[in-house]
């Protein structure tokens, strides 16, 4: 459902079913505009000048034909990576692509430095304990073949990346979540969040949905070896979120 929400976000459209002759076969599906035809039915201008996103959706062509990404792979999305990736060729240019999309702080470690902006840290920070969910963004060009592609390892594609920016969503209480979870704390009966977005995040939901009361004081807990490489717990607490959006 996320990735669905994601998608319809672009207005773009996804073909299965393009009947291209060259490398079909090698192609899980195109993507474009959704203005636009399947390449070599119905050409498009160029235009002299681009200004906008919209403006490159909706008038790059190539002499292929219009604008179109073909995915010529995917990695599948891993918990204990905490991301999934897709490999690309934009049709405009013929170049290849990797585009990798996961948790910031899984994200930030593939990056390479010198693509991350200074408030990064400040800046996830402000959306996680608003509630948002935030995904981390990251791209590299690939010097690569369609025959390339299907052998490349996975290390290698998510590696040295160039840090592209943040996917904030809202994902909104059920209107009967908060009245269950109230009746539930009458009861006496103890309710737990299972969850793999931030704990920032996590928390913000707990208090909005009474599933922590909003006074309460949350203890986070992280294993870190010390300076004799003894792991050992360090603890910091939260209250209240500090950001409002």
């Amino acid at each position: 459902p996320l990735d669905v929400k994601m998608f319809q976000a672009t207005g773009w459209v996804l073909d299965e079913k393009h009947d291209e002759a060259a490398a079909d076969e090698l192609v899980l599906a195109y993507v474009r505009p959704a203005n636009q035809e399947p390449a070599g039915k119905s050409p498009m201008k160029r235009a002299s000048s681009m200004n906008s996103l919209s403006d490159v959706s909706n008038n790059f062509v190539n002499h292929n034909g219009p604008y179109q990404i073909a995915l010529i792979r995917r990695f599948d999305f891993s918990s204990k990576l905490q991301r999934m990736s897709v490999i690309a060729k934009n049709m405009f240019d013929d170049t290849f692509r990797s585009y990798v999309k996961g948790s910031p702080e899984r994200i930030r470690e593939l990056c390479v430095p010198e693509s991350l902006p200074e408030n990064f840290d400040e800046i996830l920070q402000i959306y996680t304990e608003c509630g948002y969910r935030v995904l981390a963004l990251a791209s590299k060009k690939l010097d690569i073949n369609f025959l390339k592609a299907q052998k490349i390892l996975r290390d290698d594609v998510e590696d040295k990346l160039q840090f592209l920016g943040f996917l904030i969503m809202q994902n909104k209480l059920k209107p009967v979540t908060t009245t269950i979870i109230q009746t539930l704390n009458q009861a006496k009966i103890r309710t737990i969040m299972a969850t793999g977005d931030n704990v920032l995040t996590a928390i913000s939901v707990g208090r909005e949905c009474h599933l922590i009361d909003g006074d309460s004081e949350v203890f986070l807990g992280d294993v870190k070896k010390d300076a004799n490489g003894n792991e050992v717990v360090f603890w910091k607490s939260t209250k209240t979120s500090k950001h409002e959006l």
